[in-house]
C-alpha cells in the first residue's frame, strides 16, 4: 500500500470487513509493527522512531437505523 496524505487532510478508510483497515491504522498510530517491509509516517520509519511517528485516529462504527415498532 502506498498512501500519501498532505498535512491537514482527513482520510476515511471504507472497505469490507477483513480488508485490513484496523491493522493499517495500527501501523500508522505505531501500536502495531510491520511483520515485513517498512512503514513511514512523516518521513520517519515507524520501526526506528515510533514515538516520532505517532499519528492520531478516530474510530466510527455504524449503527443500525432505529425502527418504528
Amino acid at each position: 500500500m502506498d498512501l500519501t496524505v498532505a498535512q491537514g487532510e482527513l482520510v476515511a478508510s471504507l472497505s469490507p470487513n477483513g480488508a485490513g483497515k484496523s491493522p493499517t491504522i495500527g501501523l500508522v498510530c505505531t501500536t502495531l509493527r510491520p511483520a515485513t517491509g517498512h512503514a513511514q509516517v512523516a518521513g520517519a520509519d515507524i520501526t526506528r522512531a515510533p514515538t516520532t511517528c505517532a499519528a492520531g485516529s478516530v474510530a466510527s462504527f455504524r449503527s443500525p437505523l432505529p425502527t418504528n415498532t
